[in-house]
């Protein structure tokens, strides 16, 4: 005996959507960053100690 399954409607708004991007759309959306966005002289810090497990 077969039962029916209830098939609800795919909602767009929080579907992903697998978006290619060109390589133009790339270089614009990299000219529009900030100048100091990753500066050739930047200091990390040393990592965090933490305590052993």
């Amino acid at each position: 005996m077969l039962k029916e399954k209830e098939i609800l409607p795919k909602i767009e708004e929080n579907t992903v959507y697998d978006e290619t991007i060109n390589i133009e759309k790339l270089f614009k959306l990299l000219s529009e960053m900030p100048d100091d966005f990753y500066e050739e002289e930047r200091t990390d810090e040393p990592p965090q100690e933490r305590e052993d497990l």
